[in-house]
């Protein structure tokens, strides 16, 4: 048998969640990803991939404004 992958705490906020492994938290701001936290709301998204030079990657959410 072999043990489930232990879940982490996150502190960022008073919820203070057990986050499992591949999952992201109450907040949907941070994940686990292989045992440590990595924040992963669309802003920061947004700006790795644009430091990336993914410009003609990126969708944007809304549209335009008129």
């Amino acid at each position: 048998m072999t043990e489930a992958p232990e879940k982490i705490r996150c502190d960022a906020c008073p919820v203070m969640c057990y986050i499992a492994p591949g999952q992201t938290g109450a907040c949907d701001r941070y994940a686990n990803q292989g045992g440590r936290l990595l924040r992963v709301d669309p802003v920061l998204i947004v700006d790795r991939r644009l430091a990336a030079g993914a410009v003609g990657e990126l969708v944007p959410f809304l549209p335009p404004p008129a």
